[in-house]
């Protein structure tokens, strides 16, 4: 069993390792988005889908060492068994150990998730400038003599009246 306790800590370390790497990743596609950077922020998104790619089978992993240590403590008739619940069956060094590193992961995930909310409140609004710029370009384009037609014209006409008034 205590190498089951091993590798369920070294699988919540390498969660915790993912989850921070995510967390930067986060920070810098909102760096990126604010800077209007759009081929950073697409190698940014691009090693985001590799880094949850990778977390994705490292939870996998984390399941198969929860249910195996849930079996091993007589804990598999509960449905899925939490991480608390794993702890509290085990001895207080090793319940302690998974307890921290269950706890650092949690924090790192919310974190994550509120990183994630800046970064997509910073996308969306960044939207909203360009579909309203484009939609003055449009106004502006669909107006009869616009600001640049009309002063285009006036220039022409100005300078046709000053090449009369010197031939006068």
């Amino acid at each position: 069993m205590s190498s089951d306790i091993d590798r369920l800590a070294t699988v919540l370390e390498e969660e915790l390792t993912l989850s921070r790497r995510l967390l930067d990743l986060a920070k810098d596609a909102r760096a990126a988005a604010v800077s209007a950077d759009p081929a950073l922020l697409a190698q940014i998104v691009a090693e985001q889908e590799e880094q949850a790619a990778r977390l994705e089978a490292v939870e996998a992993d984390r399941a198969a060492v929860v249910a195996a240590l849930a079996g091993e403590l007589g804990l598999e008739g509960a449905g899925r068994v939490r991480l608390a619940a794993i702890a509290d069956a085990l001895g207080a060094e090793d319940g302690a150990r998974l307890r921290r590193l269950g706890g650092r992961l949690r924090a790192c995930a919310a974190d994550l998730r509120e990183a994630s909310a800046r970064t997509r409140q910073v996308l969306e609004a960044s939207l909203i400038h360009i579909d309203d710029f484009f939609g003055l370009l449009a106004e502006v384009r669909s107006q009869r003599g616009s600001a640049y037609g009309a002063r285009r014209e006036r220039a022409a006409a100005t300078a046709g009246a000053a090449l009369m008034d010197r031939k006068a």
